[in-house]
């Protein structure tokens, strides 16, 4: 498999080209914080927004979003310290339980022709299910969360839909809750 380079001076739209570059044509990419060690999760953001703003103005609708990384194990591995975060468009939708071609065994969860989760096989982690919930204020909810004999495993995340925090409550059960833009 060819290797593409990245170019030089941290420019977020010159980078999201570079990237959209190797989806196109399947081509590697050495990962970013290898050629800009200083870069950080803001511009980790500005890639993924200039890259959201190319797609919809190519006519890809925006249709939800995704965290991953959300186990302390796999962030550890990779170099990271909190979840990331993607954003879902219309054309990587696929009909209830199909898998999705080239998504190594993901498959959405659907409910009532929206899109309300994923699972995907793994072998960083057990297999599990994580639910969301809505909340209108996380970041409260998470001074609240100890007291209550339960405890923050990440978060809270920022990301430009909203905010997200992964929690643990006293019996062991892991869930998510998310405060922002939810789908209608």
């Amino acid at each position: 498999m060819a290797t593409r380079t990245l170019e030089l001076g941290f420019n977020p739209e010159v980078i999201a080209g570079q990237l959209r570059a190797c989806y196109v044509s399947g081509e590697a990419m050495p990962p970013i914080r290898e050629s800009y060690p200083t870069a950080g999760i803001a511009e980790a953001y500005a890639i993924q927004s200039a890259n959201t703003a190319h797609w919809e103005a190519s006519g890809r609708g925006v249709v939800g979003a995704k965290i991953g990384l959300t186990a302390r194990s796999v962030q550890a591995q990779l170099g990271v310290d909190q979840p990331d975060y993607g954003i879902l468009y219309a054309d990587m939708e696929i009909p209830d339980s199909e898998e999705i071609p080239t998504a190594h065994g993901y498959r959405v969860i659907r409910n009532g022709g929206r899109s309300n989760g994923g699972m995907m096989p793994t072998t960083e982690a057990p297999p599990s299910f994580m639910p969301y919930f809505g909340h209108e204020d996380v970041a409260g909810l998470l001074g609240e969360v100890a007291g209550l004999g339960g405890m923050v495993l990440n978060g809270p995340v920022r990301m430009p839909q909203g905010t997200i925090a992964v929690l643990r409550d006293p019996q062991g059960a892991v869930f998510a809750v998310w405060t922002g833009e939810y789908e209608s």
